[in-house]
C-alpha cells in the first residue's frame, strides 16, 4: 500500500510539473512497472535454460569458449551501439511527423503515400546493390539520406517535403535490411555460433524499445521547447554520430563474400553460377517455399504494423474527443511495451532451443494476439481504455515480432542474397501500407482496424506453414 501510494504521488507530481494528462503519465508508469517485473522473470528463465542445457548436454566451458564469447560481446557492442543510435534517431522523427505536417497545412495522406510507394518501388533493386556494393556502404548511404531528409522537414514547402518522402522510401529500405544483413553476415564471418544470433536479435528489440522510450521523452521535451521540428533537429545530430561510428567501427561485407567462402569450402552445388548476388538469384531464393512463407509473414505483419502507425494518432484523437494528446508520452508508453515484447521473445527463443515449442509456431500464436488487438476496439465500440489497452498489447506483440522474425530470417534466407530478398518482400509490405492509408479515406477507422487484423492473421498463418527447424546454412 505504501509503495502504491508513493507511485501514485510520483505520477501525479510528474503530470502536474510537465503539464501532461494524468492518464498518460499513469499509463507509462504502469507499463514500466510491468516491464521491470518481466525483466526479473526473463532473467530467471534464462538461468533455468542454461542449467538445463548444461545438465542435459554436459556442457563445460573451456578457455576457447570464453575467448570466443569475449570476442562475440565486443562484436555485439560494435553493432548494437550503432543500431541503438540509428533507431533512436528514426523514432524521434516518427513521434511528431504527423503533427508537423498537420501544422504545415499540407496533405498528410499524400505525403505518407508517397513515402510508402517510394519504398515499394526502390525495394525492387536497393537490396541487390547493397548485397553487391557492400552492407556498410548501404548503412552510410542511409545516414546521408536521413540528414538530407531531416533538413528538408524544416521547410513548409509541399514539393520539398514530397521529395523528402521519396528519399525516405529509399532510406527505409536501407534501414530495415542493410543493418541486419551486415550483422548476420559479419556474425558468420567471425565464426560465431549460429544460436548466438538469437541473443543479438533479442538485445536489438529490447534496446530498440529503450531507445524509443528515451526518444519519446526527448521528442516531447524538444517539441515543447522548439515546436514540432525540435525532434527532427535532434535526429540530425544522432544520425551524424551513427555515421561516424559506422565508418570507424565496422568492416565491409558483401553478398560475394559468402559466395566465395562457400566456393572455397566446396559447398557450391554443381551448376551454380558464380556471383549470383543479383535480382535473378534473389527471385529464385524468394520463391522457395520456406523462404516465401517466412518473408511473406514479415511483409504482412509489417504492412499491418505501419498501417497502425498511421492510424494510432487520429484514433486516439477521436476517442479523446478534443482532449489533449501528448504524443511523445504515449509513444514512450508504446515503446515500453515493445521492450516487454523483446523480453517475451527471449522466452520463446528458449523454448525453441530446448525443443519445447518451435519458434515459428510460438511466434504464430503471438501474431494471432495482434489480430485480436485490432478487433477488440471495434467490438468494444471504441471505448478509450479498450482502445488504449489494445494498442499497448499490440506494441508488445510488435516487440516480440522484431526478434522472432529476425531470428527466422537468419535461419531461412541465404547470406549472399539476404538483403535483396528482404527488399523484394518490402514491395508487398509497402503496397499493404498504401492500401491501409487509403482505406482510412474511404472507411471509418473501426472498419480499417478489421482489415489490419486480417493481415496480422495471415502473417500468423504463414508462420504456421513453416517447418520447425530449418537447416539451410552450413555451420
Amino acid at each position: 500500500m505504501v509503495l502504491t501510494g508513493l507511485a501514485h504521488t510520483g505520477v501525479q507530481y510528474v503530470a502536474e510539473t510537465m503539464g501532461w494528462p494524468y492518464w498518460a503519465t499513469g499509463v507509462f508508469a504502469a507499463c514500466s512497472a510491468v516491464s521491470m517485473s518481466l525483466l526479473l522473470v526473463t532473467n530467471r528463465v534464462e538461468s533455468m535454460v542454461e542449467r538445463i542445457k548444461i545438465n542435459g548436454h554436459s556442457l563445460k566451458k573451456d578457455s576457447k569458449d570464453t575467448e570466443v564469447s569475449s570476442e562475440f560481446r565486443k562484436f555485439q557492442f560494435r553493432y548494437l551501439l550503432v543500431y541503438y543510435v540509428v533507431m533512436m534517431a528514426d523514432w524521434l522523427q516518427g513521434t511528431n511527423m504527423y503533427t508537423l505536417y498537420q501544422g504545415y497545412g499540407v496533405d498528410v495522406g499524400s505525403l505518407f503515400l508517397t513515402g510508402f510507394l517510394s519504398a515499394a518501388f526502390f525495394s525492387l533493386f536497393v537490396g541487390v546493390y547493397v548485397d553487391a556494393w557492400g552492407r556498410k556502404f548501404g548503412c552510410i548511404v542511409y545516414c546521408f539520406l536521413e540528414v538530407v531528409i531531416n533538413i528538408c522537414e524544416h521547410y513548409n514547402n509541399f514539393w520539398l517535403l514530397w521529395a523528402s518522402r521519396i528519399m525516405g522510401g529509399i532510406s527505409t529500405c536501407l534501414l530495415f535490411s542493410a543493418f541486419e544483413t551486415w550483422m548476420v553476415a559479419a556474425h558468420r564471418k567471425h565464426g560465431f555460433k549460429e544460436e548466438w544470433t538469437a541473443s543479438t536479435f533479442s538485445l536489438m528489440t529490447v534496446g530498440n524499445g529503450v531507445s524509443a522510450i528515451l526518444a519519446g521523452f526527448i521528442a516531447q521535451v524538444s517539441a515543447d521547447a522548439l515546436g514540432d521540428i525540435g525532434p527532427f533537429q535532434v535526429a540530425i545530430f544522432l544520425t551524424v554520430v551513427a555515421w561516424v561510428l559506422i565508418a570507424l567501427l565496422w568492416d565491409e561485407n558483401t553478398g560475394h563474400d559468402q559466395e566465395d567462402e562457400r566456393k572455397k569450402a566446396g559447398s557450391d552445388k554443381e551448376g551454380d553460377e558464380p556471383r549470383q548476388s543479383n535480382f535473378r538469384a534473389a527471385i529464385a531464393q524468394a520463391t522457395k517455399g520456406t523462404v516465401f512463407c517466412c518473408s511473406m509473414s514479415s511483409a504482412l505483419f509489417e504492412g499491418a504494423m505501419y498501417s497502425f502507425v498511421f492510424m494510432w494518432v487520429p484514433a486516439l484523437q477521436s476517442v479523446l474527443k478534443g482532449a489533449a494528446l501528448p504524443t511523445g508520452v504515449v509513444f514512450s508508453s508504446f515503446m515500453v511495451c515493445v521492450t516487454i515484447g523483446g523480453m517475451v521473445s527471449k522466452m520463446l527463443a528458449a523454448g525453441d532451443e530446448l525443443d519445447i515449442v518451435p519458434l515459428a509456431k510460438s511466434g504464430a500464436a503471438v501474431y494471432l494476439v495482434a489480430a485480436a488487438c485490432m478487433v477488440f476496439p471495434v467490438v468494444m465500440e471504441m471505448d478509450f481504455w479498450c482502445v488504449m489497452v489494445a494498442f499497448l498489447t499490440l506494441e508488445a506483440v510488435i516487440g516480440c515480432f522484431f526478434a522472432v522474425s529476425g531470428t527466422l530470417r537468419s535461419k531461412y534466407i541465404d547470406d549472399a542474397t539476404q538483403c535483396s530478398v528482404m527488399n523484394i518482400f518490402r514491395v508487398p509490405l509497402n503496397l499493404l501500407v498504401v492500401a491501409g492509408t487509403k482505406l482510412t479515406d474511404w472507411y471509418p477507422l473501426e472498419k480499417v482496424f478489421l482489415f489490419v487484423s486480417s493481415w496480422f492473421f495471415l502473417a500468423a498463418v504463414c508462420l504456421f506453414c513453416l517447418p520447425a527447424a530449418p537447416k539451410i546454412k552450413a555451420e
